[in-house]
């Protein structure tokens, strides 16, 4: 059941459908949007995601410490399926697969190798010790801190096809408002570049804003009329959005959480806990709303951001060498 972690590289898409590049990876972005050697474990775990895990894979990993990764599990689509027990039928796999995962890392930290032997494949047993060896503190209740994230690399080159069009004119508006252009690669994040899109929580649109929040800034948002559905009236939306949160929180890092997690919610972490410094607020803050979508935020662009770059880079070079 268990498939070791492996580089499920994608091959790109045509060059000409994915845009143009707009920054290097060694850019001054590189200073806007700063990445400490303590956070890049976190930001190499979903560089992950969004590169080589294809949609119908989903990665066992640690919910607080992304350096631990365990397998990989594969969801058989049936064609044909109903929908309803397509859904039904991966909430029990996921489910049995992390029943599962706990199992063995129970086993793991109890030392319990009769168990690992007889259940866990020896390429997936050799890896697991590996991680207890390298992190013998962080592995003693990992058991009790099991998640699954699901691939994204396949999603993510068709989004970057479908927001195509679109990129010069996010970018453009972006700046605008004197605000970086880089942040085009957050409607990755937000909603894979669906202008369509809704979520359950009531956000919809590129940028995922909420009604009140859309109507705050200038939106119409009716039962006849949304406005978030347009792709350039909802990024003027969100980059006043910006604007406001910047003034609260200054440093990009937390700006980009507060845009997730609500401005207020990040700067009474910050007073609380006495820092403006994302690393520090996401390993020592106990908040119970500040969880893993939040403190993830800011990794995931960061991450998307390297991919989309590198890929369009690789899509430029293929076209020069034609």
């Amino acid at each position: 059941m268990w498939l070791l972690l492996q580089a499920l590289l994608l091959a790109a898409s045509e060059p000409a459908t994915l845009g143009t590049v707009s920054g290097e990876l060694t850019s001054t972005a590189e200073l806007t949007f700063p990445v400490s050697p303590a956070f890049e474990p976190r930001v190499n775990f979903w560089e992950f995601i969004f590169r080589d895990l294809p949609s119908n894979h989903y990665l066992l990993h640690d919910i607080k410490y992304p350096e631990l990764t365990y397998s990989t599990v594969i969801f058989e689509v049936i064609e044909g399926e109903k929908a309803g027990e397509t859904v039904r039928r991966l909430r029990l796999f996921l489910r049995e697969s992390e029943e599962n995962m706990q199992e063995v890392l129970h086993a793991l930290s109890d030392g319990n190798s009769e168990y690992l032997n007889e259940n866990v494949d020896s390429i997936t047993l050799e890896h697991l010790n590996k991680l207890k060896k390298a992190y013998p503190d962080k592995i003693k209740k990992a058991w009790t801190r099991v998640h699954i994230q699901r691939g994204a690399a396949d999603a993510f080159i068709i989004a970057m096809q479908r927001c195509a069009p679109l990129k010069k004119e996010i970018e453009n508006t972006l700046k605008s408002y004197k605000l970086p252009e880089d942040l085009y690669w957050l409607v990755f994040v937000e909603s894979m570049c669906t202008p369509s899109i809704h979520s359950f929580a009531g956000a919809a649109g590129l940028w995922q804003l909420m009604p009140d929040t859309a109507r705050e800034m200038g939106l119409t948002v009716t039962r006849q009329k949304d406005e978030r559905l347009n792709p350039i009236k909802a990024t003027r939306a969100a980059a006043k959005l910006f604007k406001r949160i910047e003034k609260m929180l200054k440093k990009w890092p937390l700006i980009l959480t507060g845009y997730n997690h609500g401005p207020a919610g990040v700067r009474k972490l910050t007073t609380e806990y006495k820092s403006d410094d994302l690393d520090y607020l996401i390993e020592n803050a106990q908040r119970s709303t500040f969880g893993f979508a939040s403190k993830n935020f800011y990794a995931e662009f960061i991450a998307v951001r390297r991919v989309g770059i590198r890929y369009l880079k690789e899509a430029k070079d293929k076209e020069i060498n034609k």
